[in-house]
């Protein structure tokens, strides 16, 4: 009997140590980086795009419809550089501008806590403006914190500061019906209403996220895409 209880305990001993062996770690932090890149592509011939964007940032300027200069399998609208205003090339520059960052977050899993810094700090983007556009290209850095505690958003830029609620920051994504990893989130722009694809990682956890925050997401972010900008996610490591 004896013999036969030790033989027992061992195996439960054996079981419970393999377990614990094959446990996910705990992890303090994650650190991402995703990238922010504009849609529209610009070269000496002017500037592609998809006809919605022209549609929506230049409406008093005619668009033809070409084969995109990088990949010829997809048809694109297509504005030439003269055809632009001098402020037009000045609101170009600004869209470009403001829609190529380079973001790294860390998500502090204790204090529920993610911090991101945005940096714009793009050598062909500068290229491009200075080149094409004739305007001049600055380096901006600034911070956004994301307090899931507080329910707040904390944005720091250079020479202000500001914060936002939660609720009025909110995205909520309609997903396909066969899945739960992609689907689309509604923003309003001027006067569209656009659908924002958003493709979702699965097993990332659900705070990975490029500083747009979701109520119904199961798991973090790999992939947005707006007729302004896409976003990818580059690397995510853990501590």
């Amino acid at each position: 009997m004896r013999t036969r209880f030790a033989f027992l305990f061992c195996m439960i001993l054996l079981a419970n140590m393999t377990f614990a062996q094959k446990k996910t770690p705990e992890y303090t932090k994650a650190y991402f980086v995703y990238e922010k890149k504009s849609n529209y592509y610009i070269d000496e011939k002017g500037a592609y795009a998809d006809t919605l964007l022209l549609k929506a940032e230049f409406p008093n300027l005619k668009f033809s419809m070409v084969k995109h200069p990088v990949d010829s399998a997809k048809t694109i609208g297509f504005i030439p550089l003269d055809k632009f205003s001098r402020e037009d090339k000045k609101e170009l520059a600004s869209s470009v501008y403001h829609t190529t960052e380079l973001i790294e977050g860390v998500h502090d899993f204790k204090k529920n806590i993610t911090q991101l810094t945005i940096r714009r700090d793009d050598a062909n983007t500068k290229e491009v403006l200075n080149k094409y556009l004739d305007e001049r290209y600055h380096k901006f850095k600034y911070k956004k914190t994301i307090d899931y505690n507080k329910q707040k958003i904390f944005i720091k830029f250079p020479s202000i500061s500001h914060s936002k609620k939660f609720d009025t920051e909110l995205k909520t994504i309609k997903f396909d019906a066969n899945s739960k990893l992609w689907g689309y989130y509604r923003e309003k722009h001027l006067n569209l209403l656009l659908d924002n694809f958003v493709l979702l990682k699965e097993g990332l956890d659900t705070k990975i996220v490029p500083g747009i925050i979701f109520p119904n997401n199961e798991f973090g972010v790999e992939k947005i895409a707006t007729i302004h900008e896409t976003i990818r996610l580059q690397s995510v490591t853990f501590e």
